[in-house]
């Protein structure tokens, strides 16, 4: 899912956000634009960059595999990247796959497959269907 126009690019950015804990402000209140904030330290973080920049996709990453993972159940969630290695010329025809599974029963357990020959969509594509499954369970178990 290669996001094309600037609205999912933005829409897939803002899910990742609150995802991650950040604050959405407005500093004067006839302001329309958003600024994102660190859940911490309450400081702007600049553009989003969850879309484009690997250290911003990994960090969803290790948030996806920290859900609940110090409680006695152990990790909820796997998230792994099979990917061949591009070295080998018989092995470029073949996709990125990646998957996002749930581990411990009785917790909601998504089974996410996603195959992409661009690495980075299929990442991220995972990580866009896992928030999206993780939002409405969520409002689901309230």
């Amino acid at each position: 899912m290669i996001m094309i126009t600037e609205q999912e690019i933005e829409n897939f950015n803002e899910s990742c956000a609150e995802f991650m804990g950040f604050i959405p402000k407005q500093y004067r209140p006839d302001d329309t634009d958003i600024i994102w904030c660190d859940y911490k330290t309450g400081l702007p973080v600049g553009e989003l960059l969850f879309h484009s920049d690997w250290n911003w996709i990994m960090e969803v990453r290790y948030k996806i595999l920290s859900i609940n993972s110090n409680s006695d159940v152990g990790q909820r969630y796997t998230f792994s990247l099979n990917a061949t290695s591009k070295f080998k010329l018989n092995d470029l025809d073949k996709p990125f796959k990646v998957r996002i599974k749930g581990n411990v029963q009785p917790y909601p357990r998504p089974n996410i497959n996603v195959e992409s020959h661009d690495e980075k969509d299929a990442v991220i594509t995972a990580i866009r269907e896992f928030i999206i499954w993780y939002r409405i369970t969520n409002n689901n178990n309230k």
